[in-house]
């Protein structure tokens, strides 16, 4: 029954530590990273190929996401109470 400070090193305390920065990267950002790393002179032409083809299917995520989000904003729009009596 310990009093915070040293030891488990945050909630679960059980399983191996894990780094709190490494969280996934939004779709957005990922884009952006490959973008920038297409434009570099001097990348194999192996790995061009395959980050394209990431950078393909990341735009297809990339619109999915945007109509998913647009219609959750409709459907939270569209729920609200529009007459107060």
């Amino acid at each position: 029954a310990g009093a915070g400070g040293a030891g488990a090193g945050g909630r679960g305390g059980g399983g191996p530590p894990q780094k709190s920065g490494k969280r996934k990267q939004s779709t957005k950002n990922q884009m952006r990273s490959i973008t920038r790393l297409l434009s570099r002179e001097g990348l194999p032409e192996k790995m061009r190929l395959e980050k394209q083809r990431e950078m393909e299917s990341l735009q297809g995520i990339a619109v999915e996401n945007k109509q998913a989000e647009r219609e959750r904003t409709m459907a939270v729009r569209y729920h609200k109470v529009k007459f107060f009596e």
